[in-house]
Protein backbone atom coordinates (compact mmCIF):
# COMPACT_ATOMS: atom_id res chain seq x y z
CA UNK A 1 0.00 0.00 0.00
CA UNK A 2 0.90 3.74 -0.15
CA UNK A 3 2.90 4.94 2.89
CA UNK A 4 0.47 7.98 3.45
CA UNK A 5 -2.27 5.55 3.67
CA UNK A 6 -0.54 2.73 6.14
CA UNK A 7 0.92 6.05 8.37
CA UNK A 8 -2.94 6.96 8.48
CA UNK A 9 -4.39 3.73 9.07
CA UNK A 10 -1.47 3.50 11.97
CA UNK A 11 -2.00 6.21 13.53
CA UNK A 12 -6.34 6.07 13.77
CA UNK A 13 -6.11 2.48 15.18
CA UNK A 14 -3.08 3.72 17.75
CA UNK A 15 -5.36 6.97 19.37
CA UNK A 16 -8.86 6.35 17.86
CA UNK A 17 -9.91 8.70 21.06
CA UNK A 18 -7.57 11.73 19.65
CA UNK A 19 -9.33 11.32 16.06
CA UNK A 20 -12.37 11.23 18.29
CA UNK A 21 -12.78 14.14 19.82
CA UNK A 22 -11.08 15.97 17.17
CA UNK A 23 -14.14 14.94 15.11
CA UNK A 24 -16.41 15.81 17.94
CA UNK A 25 -15.26 19.57 18.59
CA UNK A 26 -14.28 20.70 15.52
CA UNK A 27 -16.75 18.54 12.58
CA UNK A 28 -20.01 18.18 14.77
CA UNK A 29 -20.55 21.93 14.99
CA UNK A 30 -20.53 22.22 11.20
CA UNK A 31 -22.62 19.35 10.07
CA UNK A 32 -25.23 19.49 12.67
CA UNK A 33 -26.34 23.14 11.93
CA UNK A 34 -25.59 21.84 8.28
CA UNK A 35 -28.30 19.33 8.50
CA UNK A 36 -30.89 21.76 9.95
CA UNK A 37 -29.99 23.96 7.48
CA UNK A 38 -30.85 21.36 4.61
CA UNK A 39 -33.86 20.38 6.67
CA UNK A 40 -35.07 23.84 7.07
CA UNK A 41 -34.01 24.48 2.76
CA UNK A 42 -36.83 27.08 2.16
CA UNK A 43 -36.44 29.75 5.04
CA UNK A 44 -32.21 29.60 4.43
CA UNK A 45 -31.26 30.88 1.26
CA UNK A 46 -27.29 29.65 1.99
CA UNK A 47 -27.24 26.69 4.46
CA UNK A 48 -23.47 26.48 4.16
CA UNK A 49 -23.05 30.08 5.34
CA UNK A 50 -25.20 29.57 8.04
CA UNK A 51 -23.37 26.60 9.11
CA UNK A 52 -20.05 27.91 9.07
CA UNK A 53 -21.37 30.85 11.10
CA UNK A 54 -23.56 28.50 13.75
CA UNK A 55 -20.22 26.42 14.16
CA UNK A 56 -17.93 29.63 14.84
CA UNK A 57 -20.52 30.67 17.31
CA UNK A 58 -21.29 27.68 19.26
CA UNK A 59 -17.57 26.63 19.47
CA UNK A 60 -15.63 30.14 19.33
CA UNK A 61 -14.24 32.19 16.05
CA UNK A 62 -10.50 31.72 17.38
CA UNK A 63 -10.88 28.19 18.54
CA UNK A 64 -12.76 27.11 15.31
CA UNK A 65 -9.95 28.38 13.49
CA UNK A 66 -7.29 26.75 15.51
CA UNK A 67 -9.43 23.31 15.50
CA UNK A 68 -9.74 23.19 11.58
CA UNK A 69 -6.52 24.31 10.63
CA UNK A 70 -3.99 24.38 13.60
CA UNK A 71 -4.66 20.89 14.35
CA UNK A 72 -4.69 19.18 11.32
CA UNK A 73 -1.07 20.56 9.99
CA UNK A 74 0.18 19.61 13.69
CA UNK A 75 -0.95 16.40 12.83
CA UNK A 76 0.19 16.57 8.96
CA UNK A 77 3.81 17.55 9.98
CA UNK A 78 4.31 15.22 13.13
CA UNK A 79 2.65 12.23 11.53
CA UNK A 80 2.82 12.76 7.67
CA UNK A 81 5.94 14.79 6.54
CA UNK A 82 8.45 12.36 8.11
CA UNK A 83 7.10 9.88 6.27
CA UNK A 84 6.28 11.87 3.12
CA UNK A 85 10.42 13.08 2.95
CA UNK A 86 11.08 9.34 3.51
CA UNK A 87 8.57 7.78 0.98
CA UNK A 88 9.12 10.61 -1.74
CA UNK A 89 12.50 12.94 -1.33
CA UNK A 90 11.67 14.50 -4.11
CA UNK A 91 8.98 16.41 -2.12
CA UNK A 92 11.50 17.94 0.61
CA UNK A 93 11.55 21.31 -2.40
CA UNK A 94 7.92 21.11 -2.26
CA UNK A 95 7.30 21.11 1.13
CA UNK A 96 10.33 23.65 2.32
CA UNK A 97 7.78 26.72 1.98
CA UNK A 98 4.78 25.77 4.51
CA UNK A 99 6.92 23.51 6.81
CA UNK A 100 9.83 26.72 7.06
CA UNK A 101 6.42 29.26 7.31
CA UNK A 102 5.07 27.24 10.44
CA UNK A 103 8.53 26.93 12.07
CA UNK A 104 9.05 30.86 11.56
CA UNK A 105 5.36 30.69 13.24
CA UNK A 106 6.34 28.75 16.20
CA UNK A 107 9.51 31.22 16.95
CA UNK A 108 7.13 33.58 16.80
CA UNK A 109 4.30 32.70 18.88
CA UNK A 110 5.63 34.81 21.83
CA UNK A 111 4.61 38.37 20.61
CA UNK A 112 2.47 36.91 17.85
CA UNK A 113 -0.13 35.29 19.54
CA UNK A 114 -0.55 38.21 21.76
CA UNK A 115 -0.67 40.74 19.23
CA UNK A 116 -3.24 38.47 16.78
CA UNK A 117 -5.52 37.80 19.98
CA UNK A 118 -5.53 42.42 20.74
CA UNK A 119 -6.28 42.11 16.97
CA UNK A 120 -8.97 39.89 17.18
CA UNK A 121 -10.74 41.21 20.24
CA UNK A 122 -10.84 45.10 19.20
CA UNK A 123 -12.08 43.86 15.30
CA UNK A 124 -14.80 41.39 16.44
CA UNK A 125 -15.96 44.04 19.88
CA UNK A 126 -16.20 46.73 16.69
CA UNK A 127 -18.13 43.91 14.32
CA UNK A 128 -20.50 42.89 17.25
CA UNK A 129 -21.09 46.37 18.74
CA UNK A 130 -22.66 47.62 14.79
CA UNK A 131 -24.31 43.71 14.76
CA UNK A 132 -25.80 44.78 18.01
CA UNK A 133 -26.83 48.37 16.79
CA UNK A 134 -28.08 47.15 13.69
CA UNK A 135 -30.35 44.28 15.30
CA UNK A 136 -31.41 46.55 18.22
CA UNK A 137 -32.69 49.66 16.01
CA UNK A 138 -34.83 47.75 13.50
CA UNK A 139 -36.86 46.12 15.58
Amino acid sequence: MNPITDTLTAALERWPIVFSLWALFAILPFVVPFIIALARRPSLVNPARFSISAASRIVGYPTYLILLFVVPWAAFEILLVPVIFDAYPSSKSALSIPLNATHWLLWNMYWLVPLVWLGWVFAASVYFARRWHALHTNV
